[in-house]
């Protein structure tokens, strides 16, 4: 391994293919920082991962990891690093749908019951993945769960309520339910029910939560519980915008712009501007389906933490890395 000790008048001497090829050597090979390799070659950190991320838009960089004998532990750095986030927790993938669900809850109960400090204030989403995270929450610090979007469905053992009363049963937490809709039938509608003194109380907390745990819908390849929601003119207008992922009744086109539309003048819930508030937010997803979807709210930057399958992280690999979230 080569040692940063060659310097370089600018890029001078280099084209732009061999400065990228030497840009890149130093970062996956020599594991410089892009502030290091920036000053070795006399170009900014930003520069430095526009190269790197070139790189692996026109395959001159690949990574490819064998599925026998993976350190998960390496991989979930090496994905956490990728995707410019904080933290990734990784648990081996399950063919068995709810198998697999059950241990990302577990995943997601370890890393709340190390990360949350007395008397945070933790938001939850909806989705199956997170209904089996009470079961193996441990004993927590006081604390407030608040339910952070309305309710899809007519499912009790899918809904965030459920979720919220069983973790609300420990002793030192508190529960916090948002009694509405995730979406209401008209924006009159929805503006009237936010004003519903018990749904204001709860809509109040949003501007305050430590810790957001988010689930993902992948929306083109309609592995989501959104569209059994919502009109077929609101699918249409989602399909011509390009959405590819919904998260938290918010969705998200592949380049992870947030989709402004006259639906999101319906929905109940945390808004954009509000989860980017919130100092730890973890996205949680497993299902290979589900790829471009992750991604593609990682790219917004919103979540600074992700639990996901291996098998999803080596797919994940497999795009273009993240240099900076589109908001954060």
């Amino acid at each position: 391994m080569s040692t940063p000790t060659q310097h370089h008048q600018g890029s001078t001497g280099l084209t732009e293919s061999e400065l990228m090829e030497a840009v890149a050597h130093r970062f996956y090979f020599d594991d410089l920082s892009k502030m290091q390799i920036g000053n070795e070659f006399g170009i900014s950190r930003f520069r430095v991962a526009r190269l790197l991320e070139k790189a692996r838009a026109i395959g001159m960089v690949r990574i490819e990891i064998s599925q026998v004998g993976v350190n998960i532990d390496d991989l979930a750095q090496l994905l956490a690093r990728h995707l410019h986030l904080d933290h990734v927790c990784l648990v081996e993938a399950n063919r068995n749908v709810v198998t697999e669900r059950d241990t990302l809850a577990r995943e997601v109960a370890k890393y709340l019951s190390t990360s949350i400090q007395p008397n945070d204030r933790i938001g939850f989403s909806w989705g199956r993945t997170l209904m089996p995270i009470a079961r193996y929450l441990g004993h927590l610090p006081p604390s407030e769960f608040v339910q952070i979007a309305g309710v899809i469905g007519d499912d009790p053992s899918k809904s965030p309520i459920t979720l919220i009363g069983q973790i609300s049963q420990q002793s030192d937490v508190e529960g916090r339910i948002l009694i509405a809709p995730l979406f209401s039938s008209s924006a009159e509608t929805a503006k009237v029910q936010r004003k519903e003194p018990a749904v204001a109380r709860i809509l109040e907390l949003f501007d305050d939560i430590d810790i957001a745990v988010l689930s993902v819908g992948a929306w083109d390849s309609r592995i989501t519980q959104l569209e059994q929601l919502l009109p077929q003119s609101d699918i249409e207008v989602l399909d011509q915008r390009g959405a590819v992922a919904d998260s938290n009744g918010v969705f998200f086109d592949a380049d992870g712009n947030y989709l402004n539309l006259p639906l999101n003048d319906r929905r109940i819930s945390m808004t954009v501007e509000q989860i980017l508030k919130v100092p730890n937010v973890l996205l949680v997803a497993g299902g290979t389906q589900k790829t471009k979807a992750i991604h593609a709210v990682c790219r917004s930057g919103i979540p600074t933490a992700l639990v996901t399958t291996a098998e999803v992280a080596r797919e994940l690999l497999n795009l273009p890395a993240i240099s900076k979230g589109k908001y954060r």
